[in-house]
């Protein structure tokens, strides 16, 4: 979740950082008399309404949460030793005579759209364009798509 948010909206470092706590607060503290509200005044523009919108979505989120720690799943592999094997020696056979399987939407015949060597996403409010030359990630897809459908080739036979 902290790198979507850094992918969506930045990455933001602490400005403060080796500064002076005084220089801190007289450049960054509130000045001025303290303002007087009336009772139906919460601050900032906010409204009795957005108040109980913002306690309403806050109730929705802690029911929503979990608030006891979760096992993290254990690292395990798939197969046994001698499945090990036959995967490695197919996977090692599949990349020297370059096979790639269909439906992994790897091979250009499978690509509905002329191949674009870059990617923009979105980076705090900037777009960042990441390239994606085919003479990098397309070795590393191939053997991706051989791996999963050797995996599945695999655990078919077990039933």
């Amino acid at each position: 979740m902290e790198a979507e948010g850094q992918l969506l909206h930045g990455f933001y470092g602490d400005e403060c950082e080796g500064v002076p706590v005084d220089l801190i607060e007289r450049y960054y503290g509130a000045e001025g008399p303290r303002l007087k509200r009336n009772p139906h005044q919460r601050g900032a523009g906010s409204s009795q309404d957005e108040e109980m919108e913002v306690d309403a979505a806050n109730e929705q989120i802690e029911s929503n949460a979990y608030p006891h720690a979760v096992a993290v799943p254990q690292k395990n592999c798939p197969f046994d030793k001698s499945e090990m094997r036959a995967f490695k020696r197919q996977m090692k056979e599949y990349q020297r005579s370059r096979f790639v399987p269909n439906g992994y939407f790897v091979r250009p015949d499978e690509w509905d759209e002329e191949y674009l060597p870059y990617e923009d996403i979105q980076v705090g409010r900037h777009p960042l364009r990441i390239s994606l030359t085919l003479l990098v990630w397309l070795p590393r897809a191939e053997d991706w798509a051989r791996g999963v459908y050797l995996l599945a080739c695999i655990l078919s036979l077990r039933k």
